[in-house]
């Protein structure tokens, strides 16, 4: 490369590098990789569905935010997916993510993990540095020496008692056995985010009596500080047959395009619909 093209390609890499930092959905869309099943190379780009960017725009103008969705629908990829575009691109930044259990939080940690090993190298170079990464989480260290921080626990009584977050990231709260904890949890957790910093609370339902469940429930009347987000089965993609898909056991008149796998799980349930 000659000395011109050299100096294009800096330009390039400076003006892409601003713009991931001011665009986190460009950012995202275009440099974020994500398990696939489908892909064979066992990974693909992330592409924002409609309700997650919604769930994003949502975020970036309330610090609280309880989402109550079904499973498989991506809130729990999209917030990693925010942590580490905060880690990389917020000098300073602590990111903490809480899970149901160990098993949770190191599944959880592993997006991130995947996200950043497959950025380009020109943008790992011109970040911060990967100062370490183990169980507990990720530290990135700028050139000016400040350190961002992706850290990952369980959820127990004193997780991350006495640290101070730019964002709390609390998945499958409604889970967290036994329901008890969660008061503990969450009693814990919400002092982190006093200096400023913002709290994503993400589950699937697991009773009406639990934290979750309540939190939730007073978001809805406007008695909480947590602005609720809801998003059924249905909205997600993933979720809708075709004629392919194998879910509809090759019976003729259920492999209709429009018609979708929440339709075929609700039939599977038919004689127990309080278990649906």
């Amino acid at each position: 490369m000659n000395r011109r093209d050299k100096k294009l390609n800096q330009l390039w890499v400076e003006l892409e590098w601003r713009r991931c930092a001011t665009d986190e959905e460009y950012f995202i869309n275009k440099y974020v990789w994500v398990p696939s099943e489908a892909d064979p190379r066992g990974r693909t780009h992330f592409e924002l569905f409609d309700y997650q960017q919604e769930l994003l725009n949502l975020t970036k103008t309330n610090r609280f935010v309880i989402a109550l969705k079904a499973r498989q629908i991506g809130f729990t990829t999209l917030a990693m997916a925010h942590g580490l575009w905060l880690a990389l691109f917020k000098p300073g930044a602590k990111i903490l993510v809480v899970s149901k259990n160990q098993e949770s939080s190191n599944k959880n940690l592993a997006q991130a993990r995947m996200a950043y090993q497959f950025l380009p190298a020109w943008m790992k170079e011109r970040g911060p540095r990967l100062d370490s990464d183990s169980g507990k989480g990720m530290s990135f260290v700028f050139n000016d020496g400040m350190i961002s921080e992706m850290k990952a626990a369980a959820s127990t009584a004193g997780v991350f008692a006495g640290e101070t977050a730019s964002l709390v990231i609390w998945d499958e709260a409604g889970l967290v056995e036994p329901p008890s904890m969660q008061e503990d949890v969450l009693r814990t957790l919400l002092p982190t985010t006093d200096a400023g910093g913002s709290f994503w609370i993400i589950s699937t339902s697991r009773g009406a009596y639990n934290r979750f469940a309540k939190t939730y429930r007073a978001s809805k009347r406007g008695q909480s500080q947590f602005v609720p987000f809801f998003r059924p089965w249905m909205v997600s993609p993933f979720m809708r047959c075709s004629k392919d898909c194998g879910w509809c056991g090759g019976q003729e008149g259920i492999k209709t395009p429009g018609v979708t796998r929440y339709d075929t799980k609700e039939r599977e349930f038919a004689d127990e619909p309080w278990r649906f």
